[in-house]
């Protein structure tokens, strides 16, 4: 039902005529008595195919937004932490957010309207194409309209560890188009924070004096430390009958100037004595982004949903160390990186009941490190990776049933130094819902889990006197094989991610 904010006046016109001679009416009715009717409303109903929620009127007021508005409804399946904001299964697996079928980013959560939230719907393992094969899901269906729009502004100050967040959030709907910007800022200050740290190194050769063991305690203070992030986003989004186009493009900055620590150490031996020493860091990270997805009702019950991403970084971080008796140790490193994705899935629905789905992955990641300091180097990491498979999903209001066959292969390169693998990757899944407050699961996956290329970095860097740490480049996938029958949630089917960090 689409609604428009009308002011309108109402006219009622009576059409006359000639009268006809009245017939005559009885002087007295019978009378009845009615019986009390009761309407109890259906706040949940559940399914091996879906589980949906309404939100009462107390929700929606004391929400602020999606993340507030689930963790208030406390739906069973879910696992909502609102200091973080993360929304997960019963078994800790990330729980992809969508509005009206269209994948949220975080300024759609943080921008959304709970007031216009009519209906939530929690899937396992859903078929339809416009979930593009996400495990577990949430769907918020809100209030259509065929114009207007609204401006959402938000601002938190939190005491203690200073933090303030604001943000503007407008959307703005007219018939088949739909655009939002969002505009966020964040400051961060932490003063007269510290930690503790024990570490127990072990030398098979210490100075010429053979083995020995050197136990470090180290009391670090930060004297001054504070991060700025600052996010702007625009989105455009076309749905029709037949196809739905939603393109945004993103741009990020977030900067830590000046972070200052003391630390205060303490060795457990002879090795040496006690020392004060400083540390200085500061941090620059900036991106922009692209993120699209395209859907297309074809003939044939056929559906195919392209998703596609690019983003570019440019990251600097700076690191000094200053110990005792002059030591210095400088550590920077300046990162430029290019990376994007492509997604085709094709569907086709068979009946209401069987659906068949093929798809294919394709990511790449291009990042050059430029490390400056004692420890001078340059890294450059290229990582290749792409899937194909095909599943199977039959649901009844009772029974749901998905199994999913595909491959994956690797390609990473790490200075000089090369990699390639390939691998199954399958998961298999049964979902019975007795009634509609129960539902129960059972499911195995198999696939492997690639080593970040941090952790297979050959660049040694030294962090303090005795310390120095580097990546293993010969470190290999792990594989995992997950069964479980738990009630509830299962375990989620990882995408394709390819990510680099400093």
């Amino acid at each position: 039902m689409k609604r428009i904010i009308i002011i309108s006046t109402l006219l009622s016109v009576w059409h006359g005529g000639y009268a006809q001679q009245p017939t005559e009416m009885p002087d007295s009715l019978d009378a009845g008595v009615l019986n009390e009717v009761v309407v109890e409303a259906q706040m949940q109903n559940t399914t091996a195919r879906m589980s949906a929620y309404i939100p009462g009127a107390r929700e929606k007021n004391a929400a602020k937004d999606a993340v507030s508005l689930l963790n208030l409804m406390a739906i069973p399946q879910l696992s909502v932490d609102p200091v973080t904001e993360a929304v997960k299964t019963l078994s800790g697996q990330p729980v992809s957010i969508f509005i009206d079928y269209v994948e949220a980013s975080s300024e759609d959560i943080s921008g959304l309207n709970p007031h216009d939230v009519k209906r939530v719907e929690y899937y396992d393992n859903t078929s339809d194409p416009r979930f593009s094969g996400k495990r577990y899901v949430i769907n918020f269906i809100m209030q259509k309209y065929e114009w207007g729009g609204y401006t959402k502004m938000d601002a938190t100050q939190s005491f203690g560890a200073t933090k303030t967040d604001a943000s503007v959030y407008s959307k703005m709907k007219y018939k088949s188009m739909s655009y939002d910007i969002y505009v966020g800022e964040q400051y961060n200050a932490i003063r007269n924070a510290g930690d503790e740290s024990i570490e127990d190194m072990r030398f098979t050769h210490l100075l010429g004096d053979g083995p020995a063991n050197v136990s470090r305690y180290n009391f670090s203070k930060s004297e001054n430390s504070h991060t700025n992030t600052n996010d702007i986003s625009f989105r455009a989004i076309y749905d029709s009958d037949k196809i739905q186009l939603n393109n945004r493009i993103g741009f990020s900055y977030a900067s830590s100037p000046e972070t200052e620590t003391t630390n205060n150490l303490l060795y457990g031996n002879d090795w040496s004595g006690s020392e004060t020493t400083r540390s200085i860091s500061s941090r620059r990270n900036m991106s922009a982004r692209y993120r699209g997805q395209h859907l297309f009702m074809l003939p044939e019950n056929l559906t195919l949903n392209i998703g596609m991403s690019f983003e570019y970084g440019n990251n600097k971080v700076n690191s000094l160390y200053c110990g005792s008796e002059g030591t210095s140790i400088t550590n920077n490193a300046y990162e430029k990186s290019y990376s994007g994705t492509v997604n085709p899935n094709l569907y086709w629905s068979i009946d209401d009941c069987h659906t068949l789905r093929a798809y294919a992955v394709g990511a790449w990641r291009d990042s050059k490190i430029d490390y400056q300091g004692n420890s001078s180097s340059r890294q450059s990491y290229k990582i290749d990776g792409y899937q194909a498979g095909a599943s199977y999903d039959f649901a009844t209001d009772c029974w749901s049933t998905h199994l999913n066959l595909g491959w994956t292969w690797q390609k990473n390169s790490i200075s000089n130094y090369k990699f390639n693998t390939s691998y199954p990757r399958i998961n298999a899944e049964v979902t019975y819902s007795p009634t509609q407050n129960s539902q129960l699961l059972a499911s195995y996956e198999y696939y492997e889990t690639m080593p970040t290329a941090s952790s297979t970095g050959p660049v040694v860097l030294q962090q303090d006197e005795l310390m120095y740490y580097s990546g293993n480049p010969k470190l290999k996938n792990s594989p995992p094989a997950h069964p479980a029958i738990i009630p509830c949630s299962t375990y989620s089917f990882p995408s394709l991610t390819l990510s680099v960090s400093l």
